[in-house]
């Protein structure tokens, strides 16, 4: 633009003096002086603008030369590889050969001889290894060099502002299956409820406290209960009040069990057979060992002959024989298995415990 416009203003400046040496004056009445004034003012601005071009120039030289270094997938790109082998990408300003592709478990994991053991593969990992290797270092050949001082050729690592996307260490977790309410909500557009606070004020000591679970909130306690018209007065109400919560949570679970079937988290079938191991288990426990056991509850279980028939020999009384063996039972139950017990008036004599006999390894 500088030399465009100092060939016009030289044109000019020639038709000009040809003019003021026919008429004197320019055709402002202007004499010849204050025009070449006014035309070194204007190749001063062109100078200027000489100036100015030039150092746009070096900007983009220098935006030009960012712009030559490669990154690491553009050099990942040029490398090549054999048939049947993984191709890697890199992070070539750190070193690192990354194979994102899915391992071969069957080849990593080999079962031992001997046992039912497996362990790695040390000839398949150095395979893995020499194949990133291998490429790593045809990706460092394919990077631009620059001249240094001593060293000689150097090459030009890629900036250190690039994004280099690593792999995960475990695969990505599976989308959430939607619940057969979530499901039913979608479909009435009705809103989710507000996630409620796990700590809520506890009226009567004024402090915060959890909602649920140990020393909760709000904790009721009921010493004292109204027995309301038509009530069992019999009834234990406080059994009621366990009763109840504990149906509110076998609900939960029995909801809860039921959406992980539907989404195939669990097998068909389960969620029945585990509800009716709880409820037989809870019931066995309010009846104090279940009412399948031989010895009725409440009759001590020595009363049974010990004979391996599981016969009661006697109900009402303990009988001699078996009070025998509780007494005997009783005399070895210390530490000392009774060497040190005081006799009592009327004990029969101890029996000293059996020992098994001992015999010496023949070698």
């Amino acid at each position: 633009m500088g030399m465009l416009r100092e060939s016009s203003l030289e044109e000019d400046e020639a038709d000009n003096s040809e003019d003021e040496y026919e008429s004197g004056t320019g055709e402002d009445g202007n004499s010849g002086d204050d025009v070449s004034d006014e035309e070194e003012e204007d190749v001063d601005d062109g100078a200027s603008g000489d100036e100015f071009y030039e150092e746009d120039g070096s900007s983009d030289e220098e935006q030009d030369d960012n712009d030559i270094i490669p990154s690491s997938a553009d050099i990942a790109d040029k490398v090549t590889v054999p048939v049947g082998v993984e191709k890697c990408s890199f992070d070539l300003r750190n070193l690192v050969a990354i194979n994102s592709h899915q391992m071969n478990v069957g080849a990593l994991y080999q079962p031992a001889s001997s046992t039912h053991e497996k362990f790695a593969s040390e000839e398949f990992l150095l395979q893995k290894a020499s194949e990133g290797c291998q490429q790593l270092i045809s990706a460092i050949w394919n990077l631009p060099t620059g001249p240094s001082d001593n060293a000689g050729p150097l090459a030009i690592l890629p900036l250190s502002t690039e994004i280099v996307h690593l792999p995960r260490a475990k695969p990505p977790p599976p989308p959430k299956v939607e619940t057969k309410w979530e499901k039913f909500a979608k479909l009435r557009g009705i809103q989710p409820k507000a996630k409620r606070e796990r700590k809520v004020l506890d009226e009567a000591t004024g402090e915060w406290k959890y909602r649920h679970g140990y020393e909760k909130a709000n904790a009721k306690e009921w010493p004292i209960m109204e027995v309301k018209r038509g009530d069992d007065p019999f009834a234990d109400p406080w059994e009621k009040i366990r009763d109840a919560k504990h149906a509110r949570t076998e609900k939960n679970l029995e909801s809860r069990m039921l959406n992980q079937e539907r989404a195939g988290m669990l097998p068909r079938g389960v969620t029945k057979k585990t509800l009716q191991s709880r409820t037989l288990a809870r019931q066995k426990g309010k009846e104090g060992g279940g009412s399948t056991s031989a010895v009725p509850k409440g009759i001590p279980v020595d009363l049974t002959t010990g004979k391996g028939t599981g016969v009661i020999k006697n109900t009402m009384k303990r009988g001699k024989e078996l009070t025998h063996a509780a007494l005997a039972a009783t005399q070895r139950s210390t530490a000392s298995l009774g060497k040190f017990d005081k006799v009592l008036e009327g004990e029969p004599e101890r029996k000293a415990p059996v020992r098994k006999r001992k015999f010496d390894a023949v070698i």
